[in-house]
């Protein structure tokens, strides 16, 4: 599985020639590229060794800065329907060790606070993973196993910078106040 190496998107840069030194002097010359937009200086690791390099130096520095979840974090997900809700979770860990899946997790749904016999689980990525699928039987009961359902109608946001398009997980932005930032979009209708 190609590794993808995800931008890094940096506020404030006010001297980009010494901010590009540096960076270069911690990556090389050709293990980075800079692009510029109206808010943000985005940089792109050639590698997962220069990402990490930049964004310690970022963290150090205490800029404001987010990125993404790199492919090497990335977990393969499943939902095992039919298994019953009590299931101890080492029992289904060992038993898809023994297919040949590495669990890193593995949870159990509830619904209005009622356990469901569903279990979601996260895999280490490996090139077996999509043979998840093909099992019919665990711990002797008959199952199925299927992508995890998404609904997601508008796009990510984070609940740091209270901003879209990115996660809290990978934002190391200052926090802003939602309702600061309510006022700002919607010329708060409720101003006293």
């Amino acid at each position: 599985m190609p590794t993808r190496i995800p931008a890094i998107y940096i506020k404030n840069v006010t001297n980009f020639s010494m901010f590009s030194k540096k960076i270069i002097s911690l990556t090389g010359i050709h293990g980075i590229s800079f692009k510029s937009t109206p808010s943000f200086l985005i940089i792109r690791p050639n590698n997962r060794i220069n990402y990490n390099k930049v964004i310690d130096y970022l963290k150090e520095t205490d800029a404001e800065f987010h990125s993404f979840r790199p492919n090497s974090k990335l977990q393969y997900k499943a939902v095992i329907r039919n298994l019953h809700h009590s299931t101890i979770i080492t029992d289904i860990t060992n038993t898809l060790a023994e297919l040949g899946h590495s669990a890193t997790r593995v949870v159990n749904i509830k619904k209005n606070h009622r356990p469901l016999p569903l279990f979601y689980v996260e895999l280490a990525l490996k090139e077996n993973n999509k043979k998840i699928f093909k099992i019919t039987k665990l711990l002797h009961s008959a199952v199925l196993v299927e992508k995890p359902h998404t609904k997601r109608n508008n796009p990510p946001q984070c609940y740091t910078y209270q901003a879209y398009g990115h996660t809290g997980n990978y934002c190391s932005q200052q926090p802003r106040c939602v309702k600061m930032r309510r006022r700002s979009l919607n010329k708060c209708v409720n101003q006293r």
